[in-house]
């Protein structure tokens, strides 16, 4: 019996959540991260990047302690509920929120691409070999890719504010909806990494995502919860949200197997 498409998001959102335990074991056994050093620029690019977001935080801090000291009869229950306050907005809140996310991401990019070709060599035990020129093409489909979610997310979200503002009295579940929405252009964005393996064009990836949308959802939570550690998070977002969206595609849309002809209708379906 084939269960109706809510229902199977919701199979596909359990089944990715409960796989990320033993995709970060895979990760681990064949160790993935290695051969990033290739990538000469790539290093110096995170660390400049983690260094830049570390200032961030460490401004934030002296800047609460400064203004700490200089009330003394401060509450310091009220000081650290200030404190957090900052850290977001200033702090964390510019990683996640609107276009910058996807900004963030391109920059991740090279790492989610590596990750998830190594994960797919291990799976199927056939090495790819990767050229420069794929490497630079894939870092120009990254660039339309982040673009093209942007774009999706924002269209989506006024559609849900179009829709809650005339049905006002079920907008306390918008939040939970945009949120939602955020997460699953995240996703996408990761688990496009997999179809780009088989030759899917952005445009024939989001068709072919709307059968997995349970996956796209439950990858882009974990990407954006892991956002908030501070500095690091979303270096280990990339690492752990690629190689579990690849162990999961390969288990449930099974492109590998499909013959030279099903792989176009699956492209076109």
């Amino acid at each position: 019996m084939t269960l109706p498409p809510v229902a199977e998001y919701v199979e596909q959102f359990l089944y990715t959540m409960r796989a990320y335990p033993r995709s970060w074991r895979f990760l681990r056994e064949h160790r993935l991260w290695e051969g990033l050093t290739r990538y000469g620029w790539i290093s110096k690019m995170l660390v400049a990047f983690a260094f830049i977001i570390s200032l961030r935080f460490i401004t934030v801090f002296l800047d609460w302690w400064n203004s700490l000291q200089s009330k003394p009869d401060s509450n310091i229950v009220y000081g650290l509920a200030d404190l957090s306050k900052d850290i977001w907005s200033k702090g964390l809140g510019f990683l996640v929120s609107g276009g910058m996310k996807y900004a963030v991401l391109f920059l991740f990019m090279v790492v989610i691409y590596h990750i998830s070709n190594r994960a797919m060599d291990a799976l199927t035990g056939q090495p790819s070999h990767i050229s420069f020129k794929d490497f630079i093409d894939s870092q120009k489909r990254a660039l339309g890719l982040t673009i093209t979610a942007l774009v999706l997310e924002s269209i989506t979200i006024l559609i849900l504010k179009i829709f809650f503002g005339i049905f006002d009295f079920i907008s306390p579940i918008q939040p939970v909806l945009v949120f939602a929405v955020k997460a699953y252009w995240v996703g996408f964005v990761v688990v496009d990494s997999y179809q780009e393996q088989f030759g899917f064009t952005i445009k024939q990836s989001n068709r072919f995502m709307t059968r997995y949308i349970g996956v796209g959802l439950a990858i882009g939570v974990v990407f954006k919860v892991l956002m908030f550690i501070p500095v690091f998070g979303t270096a280990i977002a990339s690492f752990v949200t690629s190689v579990t969206a690849v162990v999961v595609m390969h288990e449930l849309a099974k492109l590998h197997l499909a013959e030279p002809g099903q792989m176009e209708w699956e492209k076109s379906a």
